[in-house]
């Protein structure tokens, strides 16, 4: 998969519009601290593609094609379903792991897409990739949070979420493509 592919399927698959309302915190800086913890989850993931998929057996371009069918599959739900109210949070600065770490950003499309741009391009671009989505996980976060009260910016925020996981599908196909033209 080429570069430019991985970074923008990583920051459709983080769809910042979508999991800004899965989020039961309005504290931008516990969203960084949880986004920080996500680029470095990415790393890890990065940093052991290789040897994982060495010991697996599974080549790269077999990765990229279930990437791209599960982020295929997430991004269809997320077209047609409305996004999940925000659950509970662990209190204090433990936030930004339960709930904005994991479950919010630490998703199966987004841990199998770095997983498969560590395979292919390394820690590195991995770590690269994972800083500019996360920064437009908390960028999305401190603009929309003050607002979300007000209708507008509530149906535009939705329609944000429905339009990235569309573009998020189509880049899902594009990995999908890649992989088989690969094998």
């Amino acid at each position: 998969m080429n570069a430019a592919l991985a970074l923008v399927a990583l920051v459709l698959a983080c769809n910042a519009p979508r999991r800004r309302t899965a989020l039961s915190t309005d504290d931008t800086r516990t969203v960084a601290f949880g986004a920080a913890a996500m680029v470095v989850v990415v790393v890890v993931i990065a940093a052991v593609a290789s040897p994982l998929l060495d010991a697996l057996d599974v080549s790269a371009p077999n990765l990229r094609i279930g990437a791209g069918l599960v982020l295929a599959v997430v991004s269809a739900h997320d077209v047609v379903r409305r996004p999940p109210p925000a659950g509970a949070a662990l209190a204090g600065t433990g936030a930004a792991l339960v709930p904005v770490l994991f479950p919010v950003l630490l998703r199966p499309e987004v841990a199998l897409l770095a997983l498969a741009i560590g395979a292919d391009h390394g820690v590195a671009f991995s770590a690269l990739s994972g800083v500019v989505a996360m920064a437009a996980v908390v960028a999305w976060h401190a603009f929309a949070t003050p607002r979300a009260e007000r209708a507008p910016v509530a149906r535009v925020e939705r329609g944000l979420g429905v339009l990235d996981a569309g573009l998020a599908a189509a880049a899902a196909v594009a990995i999908i493509a890649d992989g088989v033209f690969a094998i």
